[in-house]
């Protein structure tokens, strides 16, 4: 399971990332999930807003 996690983290992270990435990581998480950045003191606890945050992401340019 924890293979399975960071194979879909890593897929999800690539400059050819898509929704279904995202949709395979997400599927990972329990429902009652803590996404927690503490440097930017931002805690995320829903899978939409997580998704929503993400797809965001994948119209980010990489240098």
């Amino acid at each position: 399971m924890a293979k399975a996690f960071i194979d879909a983290k890593n897929a999800r992270q690539q400059p050819d990332s898509n929704a279904e990435d995202i949709e395979r990581f997400l599927a990972l998480f329990a429902d009652d999930f803590v996404d927690e950045h503490i440097k930017f003191n931002v805690t995320v606890t829903d899978k939409r807003e997580l998704r929503d945050g993400m797809l965001r992401k994948l119209d980010d340019e990489v240098f």
